[in-house]
């Protein structure tokens, strides 16, 4: 089966796509490629290409008939594109994200990238390719009623902020070759700063925390054991792991097992839902007790209304 590859801007995913072709001995496909050299013959950046798309369907048609047309092939691609979850249907979908102050260090800092437009600081990056989703993802939806959904449109979703090209490619292969198999694998591996505690530091203060911080140190984050989290708007919450959330940020792991078990609206305890448990919980100030003992900040901090 094909691979697809979509996510964010400056998450990786041509550096992850030709590495599989690589391991796989599969074929590469980019429509962003594609779109980026049009834009140049059109003397255009990538942002004015895409405005410019907006109203000239016959772009987007001729780059989607690409992917139509792999979608008969017998030759297996890995397709880096943001919309062949959608037109590649027997594929293994999978959604690569990161920080959009990281994503814009690596687009800045990335000299072998044709068409970006220039960028007098990281806020100025972040803001042009903002936009440039934003323009996507209306086009999208209006053109095809394609909406992202990161938990129901992909099979495996991958938090590229502070892992290495080694570390994604080796977590693709590995979940790849389990859906291959119909066989269980964990679907969201995020960094740890992506997530947010619900329970106070004291948690970490006992001695049980402690040999967990020790066993993760030795033997790495057991993958059978996922953190539980709850999904609130576009933030995720810790409901129960704390104690590994705090030794993967001691131990720097990159990525960490997750699993979802209830978002918003959805009932997380009995007669509780998630959006209630955690505007029941969150506080900003446990938040700032997390950061100081484990010496981080987070780049965002979510806005919850009692």
């Amino acid at each position: 089966m094909h691979i697809s590859i979509t996510g964010d801007l400056g998450s990786g995913k041509s550096s992850v796509a030709k590495v599989l072709c690589e391991r796989l001995g599969y074929k590469y496909f980019s429509t962003g490629l594609i779109q980026r050299t049009l834009g140049l013959k059109n003397g255009m950046n990538t942002l004015e290409f895409n405005k410019y798309t907006d109203d000239n369907k016959e772009i987007d048609d001729y780059i989607d008939q690409h992917l139509k047309d792999i979608n008969k092939s017998s030759d297996l691609y890995v397709l880096d594109s943001r919309l062949a979850w959608f037109f590649i249907e027997k594929s293994f979908k999978v959604y690569l994200l990161t920080f959009n102050q990281i994503a814009a260090h690596r687009i800045i800092n990335d000299t072998k990238r044709i068409g970006e437009p220039n960028a007098a600081d990281v806020n100025k990056k972040i803001e042009d390719s903002e936009e440039r989703r934003n323009i996507e993802n209306k086009r999208f939806e209006k053109n095809y009623g394609a909406k992202f959904d990161l938990l129901h449109n992909f099979d495996l979703v991958i938090d590229t902020s502070y892992a290495t090209l080694e570390q994604v490619t080796k977590t693709i292969l590995n979940a790849y070759e389990k859906w291959r198999q119909n066989v269980h694998f964990n679907k969201i591996w995020f960094s740890s700063q992506r997530l947010y505690p619900l329970e106070n530091i004291r948690v970490i203060g006992r001695n049980e925390a402690k040999e967990v911080r020790r066993n993760i140190a030795e033997n790495g984050f057991n993958a059978e054991f996922p953190i539980l989290v709850l999904r609130y708007i576009n933030y995720f919450f810790i409901y129960d792991g704390h104690k590994r959330f705090s030794a993967s940020i001691y131990n720097s792991i990159p990525l960490i097992p997750l699993q979802i078990i209830a978002g918003n609206n959805e009932e997380a305890i009995s007669g509780l839902s998630a959006e209630q448990y955690v505007k029941d919980c969150f506080q900003l100030s446990i938040l700032y007790d997390w950061e100081d003992a484990h010496s981080f900040r987070y780049f965002e901090y979510p806005v919850i209304e009692k």
